[in-house]
């Protein structure tokens, strides 16, 4: 993601955050209306411009959210958490061997059938070292060798090693159409894909508006365009403000935006979708020049935290205390893992500091060194509740001796530092994936100055070693690995989980459905 981005990161402010194919959800109503509107207009609200849309060049969710509309991928995910045919008609799936046949009669925006060679060209794309994207460990963390039958329609990837969520991760992928593959500067604002939307215009920082594809018939189980209530148009708006957002869809302006805070309460008479994430987050940068490289540091803080009053605040009251780093439905591996954080004491915070050098100096502040004991806390600007958190957070920290400077960003801003200059000890959010062995992305492979996600450049043995295990282990049997992967992770306090929540959908005079933290764009119906 050097123009990457953070995936499933952002369930503070952003659509994911950082990210998922998953559930339907279903809608909770409150006026039943079965009137569709046809040839209208449906406008979605995000937090913000994403900036590039190239989909080889971002998991990022609010850039997820606009690609979907114009990528299609080889599987869905039913509600059921089982696959579900896309782009492929059939399939067939081993731990080191994986083949899809695509369906007859898919074509790209310039209107060319999609062929097997297509698709094994994105597939071999990702993984050259001279066009590498963070769709490689995010779908397919191993060595994988791809071939094509363009007369039978199929693509096959086999693997080295065994690898037990081959076919989910694999099929996931979003694919490119040539020109695009060819010529990547033509789709940062465009799409060359299959999907059932087209852009026709973008104004940066303001929209992107999008018109549907006819003859389009082959989205998750065969959806079409050919549906009542389908849009023929979709607007994409970027509105960073929740309250402008929800004033917006009561007035009738958006018909569908996620509020996270206190603006529910106004919006009761809209159905809504329930998204749950993880709402706040503590990712620390461990890289050797930052004082959060220091493991007693990170444990120290997290000792100090009173986890119920930030989840509390953090989430206008709606969330709950995180029981584990995964809560999206449904969960391939559900759990409840933060039993391995280290347990809440102010006085065992400060001992832990003081017995590792840090001596409480003028004001306070403790130093080390020379250096004082000062935190730079970044988040993601877009919800007041995301501010009030970080806010209480830093007032928590202060009895340790911990002087924290807070500092919010907008989407574009927060990408360019979690990928570009890693400037910062501490980023608040949530990182929200679909299946665990993503997390051997974000927490232990590359960084991202190596075409990787793992931020805060993470080196943790134990994680390491278990996920490895866990990554060989075919579907729900490696969980139990992968859990104890995920307490490692907390023992360390290399990510500290503080909440959870949803991040509905409310929408007006429309329906949706979606598909783990995104609205599904063949779902969506414009009614009466």
């Amino acid at each position: 993601m050097l123009t990457r981005a953070a995936s499933a990161i952002g369930a503070c402010a952003l659509l994911g955050g950082l990210v998922a194919v998953g559930n339907a959800g279903a809608a909770t109503t409150h006026h039943s209306r079965t009137s569709y509107v046809s040839g209208g207009t449906f406008s979605l609200a995000i937090s913000s411009d994403p900036g590039d849309i190239d989909p080889y060049q971002s998991t990022e969710g609010t850039a997820r959210q606009i690609y979907a509309f114009g990528y299609d991928t080889l599987l869905a995910r039913s509600s059921s958490g089982k696959p579900v045919s896309e782009l492929a008609q059939s399939w067939s799936a081993s731990p080191n061997k994986v083949s899809f046949t695509l369906r007859k009669g898919v074509t790209c925006d310039d209107r060319s059938t999609l062929t097997a060679t297509d698709v094994a060209n994105d597939l071999a794309y990702i993984k050259n070292p001279k066009t590498i994207s963070p769709w490689l460990n995010f779908a397919l963390p191993i060595d994988y060798a791809v071939s094509a039958d363009d007369a039978t329609r199929t693509v096959t990837i086999t693997t080295v090693k065994d690898f037990g969520l081959l076919l989910q991760g694999a099929g996931e992928l979003p694919i490119v159409c040539p020109q695009g593959l060819t010529d990547p500067q033509t789709i940062q604002h465009k799409f060359d894909g299959t999907g059932p939307y087209q852009i026709t215009s973008y104004s940066t920082g303001v929209s992107y508006s999008m018109q549907v594809r006819p003859g389009y018939a082959w989205g998750p189980g065969g959806a079409s365009t050919a549906a009542a209530g389908t849009p023929a148009v979709v607007n994409v708006d970027f509105v960073s403000s929740e309250s402008t957002a929800a004033n917006e869809l009561l007035a009738g302006q958006l018909n569908a935006a996620q509020i996270t805070g206190p603006d529910r309460s106004r919006l009761g008479s809209l159905q809504h979708v329930n998204v749950p994430v993880v709402v706040g987050e503590l990712n620390f940068n461990e890289r050797k020049n930052r004082i959060t490289a220091d493991g007693d540091v990170r444990k120290a803080l997290a000792e100090a935290i009173n986890y119920k009053n930030v989840a509390k605040v953090g989430t206008s009251g709606e969330g709950a205390v995180a029981r584990s780093l995964a809560v999206e439905q449904p969960a391939l591996c559900p759990a409840t893992t933060t039993n391995a954080l280290p347990s809440r004491s102010l006085k065992s915070a400060r001992a832990l500091l003081t017995a590792d050098g840090w001596k409480v100096g003028a004001g306070g502040v403790r130093h080390k060194h020379g250096e004082a004991l000062k935190i730079n806390l970044i988040y993601q600007i877009g919800a007041p509740q995301t501010q009030s958190a970080v806010e209480l957070l830093s007032q928590e920290w202060a009895p340790l001796g911990v002087q924290t400077v807070i500092n919010g960003y907008t989407e574009t801003e927060w990408t360019q530092i979690l990928t570009v200059t890693s400037n910062y000890d501490i980023f608040y959010s949530g990182i929200n994936l679909e299946f665990p062995f993503q997390y051997t992305d974000f927490f232990g492979g590359p960084a991202p100055t190596a075409g990787g996600d793992n931020f805060g450049d993470i080196h943790n043995s134990k994680f390491l070693k278990l996920s490895d295990q866990a990554l060989g282990t075919l579907g729900t049997k490696g969980c139990d690995l992968w859990n104890n992967a995920q307490r490692a992770l907390m023992a360390r306090a290399d990510v500290v989980p503080i909440s959870t929540g949803d991040r509905p959908f409310y929408m007006y005079h429309s329906t949706l459905q979606t598909s783990g933290l995104f609205a599904v764009p063949t779902s969506i119906r414009l009614l009466q």
